[in-house]
């Protein structure tokens, strides 16, 4: 079974499959980082997925991938871990 919990302001988060433990470890390491997305993204997260093994990806509304053309990509996206978030006393820090 697949779980889904409709929190956060809306947002749509993704826990995936797992044991219980698992699953908590998701949780904590998205709620570890969350005071900084929420800092940084305000209301604007539409969706966190969970699922990663090593972190996780999220949804921004006004954030794409796609070029001009939204026909190609603009570059391969990989999934958020907490060392990459960004720093709040470096706003500066590049983040993928």
């Amino acid at each position: 079974m697949s779980w889904a919990w409709p929190g956060l302001n809306g947002a749509h988060i993704e826990l995936g499959r797992g044991s219980p433990e698992e699953l908590l470890a998701r949780i904590q390491r998205f709620t570890a980082t969350l005071s900084q997305l929420t800092h940084r993204y305000a209301d604007a997260l539409q969706s966190v997925d969970l699922r990663y093994p090593n972190g996780y990806a999220l949804r921004v509304r006004g954030v794409t991938t796609l070029t001009e053309d939204t026909t190609q990509p603009a570059s391969a996206v990989s999934p958020v871990s907490p060392a990459q978030t960004a720093n709040p006393a470096n706003p500066t820090a590049q983040t993928r």
